[in-house]
């Protein structure tokens, strides 16, 4: 863990990518597990103001029910959920089948923020062969990019920090693949830091438990949904 930053906290949300790309969000524990929140927030973000958010769900770990309380702090109900639209793969080549149809679900659905979970949680199959493996991540990582490039949306990868070996060479095609990068790690006062690419460490503001439930997550209350761009208009068939 990090020492206690001095730095001002800032709100997750002045983190988020506004520009179209690949942005690799990395963080601690199993599969980046301690930087979902920061993803599910800007998610919440998006859904508040009328977006359609795709969610690949890379290790089956995707709790809607985290995201309502913060769509209860910018004033949009529960039923905002319904523009989010979840896919799960339970093995690599699912996985890969779905990303690789990205391009013409995003067509269809006109969302510019898809959030691909754990993407790598999917390789650690040991019935996969490695050159298998490894020409399938390197399929992702390009398939990725084709829905970038076509759709002019942001892809948001969320995946672990640590690892040696075939994971340090997974990092690296991700970060090949990616416009940007940003860490997340837990503080020793427990509340999560952030930092983009090689920057400073930065503090999140005081994280808070949410009524009726055990999970802390970083409070939404002052945050601002400006500089999100309109939905855009859908045309008649």
């Amino acid at each position: 863990m990090l020492p206690l930053s001095t730095r001002q906290p800032r709100a997750a949300a002045e983190f988020r990518p506004r520009q179209p790309g690949v942005h690799l969000l990395v963080g601690d524990g199993r599969h980046g597990r301690r930087a979902r929140p920061v993803a599910e927030a800007w998610v919440a973000l998006a859904l508040a103001s009328g977006h359609v958010v795709h969610w690949i769900d890379g290790a089956c770990r995707l709790d809607p029910a985290r995201i309502s309380p913060w769509l209860a702090q910018l004033g949009v109900g529960p039923r905002a959920l319904a523009s989010l639209r979840v896919a799960r793969g339970f093995t690599a080549h699912q996985f890969g089948a779905m990303v690789s149809r990205l391009p013409d679900e995003l067509r269809e659905s006109g969302s510019r923020l898809v959030v691909v979970d754990a993407p790598m949680a999917m390789f650690d199959d040991e019935e996969l062969r490695a050159r298998e493996g490894r020409d399938m991540v390197r399929h992702l990582c390009a398939d990725l990019q084709r829905a970038v490039g076509i759709n002019e949306c942001i892809v948001v990868v969320i995946h672990g920090r640590h690892g040696k070996g075939v994971h340090a060479w997974r990092t690296q095609r991700l970060m090949h693949a990616s416009r940007s990068r940003l860490e997340v790690v837990t503080g020793t006062d427990g509340g999560l830091q952030l930092r983009r690419g090689d920057g400073p460490w930065r503090p999140l503001r005081p994280l808070r438990p949410t009524s009726g439930s055990r999970h802390r997550q970083p409070t939404l209350a002052k945050w601002s949904t400006k500089g999100l761009q309109p939905p855009p208009e859908r045309r008649e068939q």
